[in-house]
This record gives structure tokens, C-alpha cells and sequence, in this order.
């Protein structure tokens, strides 16, 4: 081996390709059937049916409608019963809640404009409870597994986005 031709800022390992076992008419369907259940108010079973499936490896579009979808189910479930779902989860589903909870974070609802004193002021589609919820989750979440869950997301090369 010739280290002078090595080169040092390529990685040691290549990252594995994220690919979903799942097609994206899966993702589809999955997508109304999280929309179905969340308007029922199964907001727990849509929530468990998303994080059986992360959608590692699908089109853009379809990922996030996706997302936006889990984020929707996520926010509609009542704030008594999330610690009932979090203990309910196993690592990898916890995991993957961690994942859509940032997601959620990173990408707010849609805002919409309503007249302000100074002109048009964007405001969550929700009412401004939205990262409130997602942020109650997040300490329940830790409350109940710990930091373990935030270095296994961060280190974890399958991203949503």
C-alpha cells in the first residue's frame, strides 16, 4: 500500500444506501390510512401504524406528505394519553418517534397569514400549540427512555430529510 496516494478525507466506510422495504403506493396508502385514523380520533393507532414503517428511501413528495401526516396524527393525540404511548413502544419505534418529533420541529404546519397591526402575520394553522405538544412529547419521551434515544437519532445515518 502506497500511503503517499492514500487519500485521508474519503471515509472509511461508504454509507449504506437508505432503502425502504416498502414501495411508495405503500407510502400512499399508509398516508391516508394515518389521515382516516387521526380524523376517527385513533390518533395512537395512527401513530403506532407510522412508526412501524419510517420512510427511509421514497420520493420526496411522497415522504412528505407522508411526514406531514404522521406530524398531524402526532399532534392530535391528548396530551394524558402520550406517556401511555411512549411506554408502549419498543427502542427502534421509540427511535423512529424521535425522528418524526424533530422532523415535526423542523417543518411547522402550514402558516397562515391573518391581519396584523403591521400587515399580514403568518400564524401556525393550529394555533400556535403545535411545537408546545411536540416539545411535551419530547420530555415525556425522555422522561421515559432517556438520552439514549437523542444519541442513537443523531448518530444514525437514515434521515427523513
Amino acid at each position: 500500500m502506497d500511503f503517499r496516494n492514500l487519500v485521508v478525507d474519503e471515509p472509511l466506510e461508504k454509507p449504506a444506501a437508505q432503502v425502504s422495504s416498502y414501495s411508495s403506493s405503500d407510502f400512499q396508502t399508509w398516508t391516508n390510512d394515518i389521515k382516516s385514523k387521526a380524523s376517527r380520533g385513533d390518533a395512537v393507532g395512527a401513530i403506532m401504524q407510522a412508526v412501524n414503517a419510517p420512510p427511509y428511501g421514497i420520493s420526496e413528495p411522497v415522504k412528505s406528505a407522508f411526514l406531514s401526516a404522521v406530524s398531524a396524527a402526532i399532534v392530535s393525540v391528548k396530551s394524558s394519553e402520550i406517556p401511555s404511548v411512549i411506554k408502549s413502544m419498543d427502542v427502534n419505534q421509540r427511535d423512529v418517534l424521535l425522528k418524526y418529533l424533530y422532523w415535526s420541529m423542523a417543518h411547522p404546519p402550514t402558516a397562515t397569514p391573518s391581519a396584523g397591526r403591521y400587515g399580514a402575520v403568518p400564524t401556525s394553522a393550529s394555533g400556535g400549540t403545535t411545537t408546545g405538544i411536540i416539545l411535551s412529547y419530547f420530555e415525556k419521551l425522555m422522561t421515559v427512555a432517556g438520552e439514549g434515544d437523542i444519541s442513537r437519532v443523531l448518530s444514525d445515518r437514515r434521515q427523513f430529510s
